[in-house]
């Protein structure tokens, strides 16, 4: 959260901010023995906040979100709005893009 105003009298959810993969200090996910480092995640950052936003914004959208668990990106919308940004939040965001683009495997 960038900014928090205390003095309001509306009850608000505050959201983690999910790291852009580009930022020297976050440490490569291991996964099954192989170490991964995604870069450039801009996009899809940006796209799970609005989805974040969303889901706590709106009970229609949160439930409609949690019916549709089976889906990695709900899962990941669901857990970091619920739980906040952790460690797990970096786990899946490398799953669900290793699933959608070729990945490189280092050891």
């Amino acid at each position: 959260v960038l900014f928090y105003n205390d003095r309001s009298k509306t009850k608000s959810v505050i959201l983690g901010i999910l790291k852009n993969g580009n930022i020297s200090d976050l440490k490569p996910v291991n996964i099954e023995g192989f170490s991964y480092t995604v870069t450039n995640t801009c996009a899809f950052d940006s796209l799970v906040h609005l989805i974040c936003s969303s889901y706590v914004d709106s009970t229609q959208y949160s439930t409609y979100i949690d019916q549709e668990i089976s889906h990695d990106f709900f899962e990941l919308v669901s857990s970091a709005s619920r739980d906040g940004i952790n460690a797990q939040t970096y786990r899946k965001r490398v799953v669900i893009l290793g699933k959608i683009m070729c990945t490189l495997r280092t050891r």
